[in-house]
């Protein structure tokens, strides 16, 4: 995941996914660290359909609290009250040009092991000046989850649909 360059260095932090990439894993880090979790990171991105798709999982608590921080984290809130609240982030990109789109309507629909999960729209938020498509689900710990994700496109009649395997583990 690196862009080489005339002068031949290679940067990370230039490559059109280092700032989503790097701010997951950032969040990632710190969701484990403040909520006590050792949950698996959720597969690696997908790339379906000319899109590049990846997926990310964050404590409601978390999401919650770069809302009152007035970091501009999602432009929605409201985590449902309860226990076992997660953020489920998507980040789209065109897999040709690496650009982000943000033209999309997003579904995804997350179920634990043998179960059907609920299904809800992914809506738009800005995450370091991109948009990303998230919402709240409860995620009890210990189980495997599917991600099933369903992008429809401006002017494209089929959606995009891929699914992600997340393993969520809490000590």
């Amino acid at each position: 995941m690196s862009t080489q360059f005339r002068n031949g260095h290679t940067q990370l932090a230039h490559h059109p996914f280092a700032r989503i990439i790097l701010f997951a894993m950032g969040v990632a880090a710190l969701s484990w660290a403040f909520a006590g979790t050792s949950a698996a990171q959720p597969e690696g991105p997908r790339t379906v359909g000319g899109l590049s798709i990846f997926l990310g999982v964050i404590p409601a608590a978390m999401v919650q609290r770069q809302l009152k921080s007035g970091t501009g984290m999602p432009a929605h809130s409201g985590a449902p009250p309860g226990e076992h609240v997660y953020h489920v982030t998507v980040a789209v990109f065109d897999a040709a040009s690496g650009e982000r789109r943000q033209d999309l309507k997003v579904r995804a629909r997350v179920s634990g092991r043998g179960l059907s999960g609920p299904e809800k729209d992914l809506l738009p938020m800005t995450i370091a000046e991109t948009v990303t498509y998230g919402n709240y689900f409860i995620l009890p710990p210990n189980d495997t989850y599917r991600v099933q994700v369903e992008i429809r496109r401006p002017g494209q009649a089929e959606p995009v649909r891929t699914d992600f395997v997340y393993e969520h583990r809490v000590r």
